[in-house]
C-alpha cells in the first residue's frame, strides 16, 4: 500500500485554523496510509494545544515536531526529515489551507501512474477574487501541451515534459497546498530556508529542471485560507511592500543559479527581478517617513546590496516616462 507523507508548516494567531486543515486530511477518501507531520514553527499558538482531542482516523497518523521561529522553508525541511523512509508520496499543505475531500485521491491517480508532480487549481475564501483567480489558472494550463488523464470526471491532464519558461511566468498559479510530489525521485530535495518567501517557487523549479511527467487538475481540490501570510501584510506600510520587493529579488537571484545554463528562462528571471527593484524604489520615494526609508535601506542592503543600483535608476525611469507622456500628448 502506498505511504504519503503530508508536511504542513505552522505559525498562526488565529484558533482552529489548523485543526480545520487536518480535519480536512482526515476526510480523504483515498487507499493509502498517510502521515501527518506538522512543523509547529515556534507558534504563538502551539500546535499541539491546537491539535488536542483531535480524533486521528484509521489509517492516519500525527507526528508534531517544533523549533523556534526559522521560517516556512526551515519548517517544511523539519517535517520532512521525520518523513518515514518507506513513504512513497510528499503532499504539502498550509496550515491555513484546506483539502476537498478527494484531493489525495486525484494526486495518487497520476502519480502512480508514472507523474512526478501533481497540482490543482485552488478556491479562496470568501472575499478573495475568485473569478480572476479561475481566469489566471486557466490562462496558465490552457497552451500547456497537455493531454487528457484518468477519470474524465476529475479533469486530470499530464504533461510530458512541463515548460519551464511558462511556469517562471505564472509561478503564482501554482498553490503549494495543491502540490503532491514522488518522494522516492526526489528525496533529497529541500526548501531554501535563505529565503523569507519563495522557498516553494524554488522548490519546484530545483523539481522542474529534472524534467518529469507533471499531472494537474482544473477542477479545484483546495480551499485557499486567510492566516498569516506576508502577501496580506504587504498592504499594511510601504516598509511592508518593499519588503516583499527585495525578498522577492533575492529569490530570483537564487533562482538565476540554478538556471544558469538556460537563457530563456534566465531572461524572464532578469525581466521579473529588475521589475521588483523598481518596485521597490517606487515604495522608497513614495513615502515621506525617514524612519520607514531607513527601514528599506537597511533591508535591502542586508539582502541584496548590489541590487541598490536600481534605487538610483528609479528616478531616471521616472522622469523618462513623463517625457515620453508629454511628447505623446502634445
Amino acid at each position: 500500500m502506498n505511504k504519503v507523507a503530508v508536511i504542513i508548516p505552522f505559525y498562526q494567531r488565529s484558533v482552529g485554523l489548523l485543526r480545520r486543515a487536518v480535519e480536512s486530511i482526515f476526510v480523504q477518501d483515498v487507499d493509502a496510509k498517510v502521515d501527518v507531520i506538522v512543523a509547529d514553527d515556534g507558534s504563538p499558538i502551539r500546535a499541539d494545544v491546537e491539535l488536542e482531542g483531535i480524533v486521528i482516523p484509521v489509517g492516519f497518523t500525527l507526528t508534531i515536531v517544533r523549533q523556534g521561529n526559522r521560517g516556512p522553508g526551515a519548517a517544511r525541511n523539519l517535517a520532512i526529515e521525520n518523513t518515514r523512509p518507506d513513504t512513497n508520496y510528499v503532499a504539502l499543505l498550509d496550515s491555513d489551507d484546506y483539502w476537498f475531500k478527494n484531493h489525495l485521491e486525484k494526486a495518487l491517480v497520476c502519480l502512480t501512474h508514472g507523474s512526478g508532480f501533481y497540482f490543482a487549481r485552488c478556491e479562496f475564501e470568501k472575499g478573495h477574487r475568485q473569478n480572476e483567480s479561475e481566469a489566471k489558472f486557466s490562462t496558465f494550463v490552457d497552451k500547456l501541451p497537455s493531454s487528457a488523464f484518468g477519470n474524465p470526471d476529475y479533469n486530470l491532464f499530464m504533461v510530458e515534459r512541463f515548460p519551464l519558461a511558462r511556469f517562471l511566468q505564472y509561478s503564482g498559479q501554482i498553490s503549494t497546498s495543491s502540490v503532491v510530489y514522488d518522494y522516492r525521485r526526489y528525496s533529497e530535495l529541500r526548501f531554501r530556508e535563505e529565503l523569507p518567501n519563495g522557498q516553494d517557487v524554488t522548490f519546484f523549479v530545483d523539481l522542474l529542471i529534472q524534467s518529469p511527467p507533471v499531472a494537474f487538475s482544473r477542477y479545484a481540490d483546495i480551499v485557499f485560507g486567510k492566516g498569516l501570510n506576508i502577501w496580506a501584510s504587504a498592504a499594511e506600510s510601504p516598509f511592508q511592500s518593499a519588503r516583499l520587493c527585495i525578498n522577492e529579488m533575492k529569490m530570483l537571484g537564487v533562482l538565476s543559479e540554478s538556471l544558469s545554463r538556460m537563457l530563456g528562462e534566465q531572461t524572464i528571471v532578469r525581466a521579473k527581478r529588475r521589475r521588483a527593484a523598481l518596485n521597490c524604489a517606487y515604495f522608497f520615494f513614495k513615502t515621506h517617513d525617514i524612519k520607514l526609508k531607513k527601514q528599506i535601506l537597511k533591508y535591502w542592503w542586508q539582502m541584496v546590496p548590489k541590487s541598490l543600483v536600481f534605487l538610483w535608476i528609479y528616478p531616471v525611469v521616472v522622469i523618462w516616462r513623463r517625457c515620453q507622456e508629454s511628447v505623446t500628448g502634445s
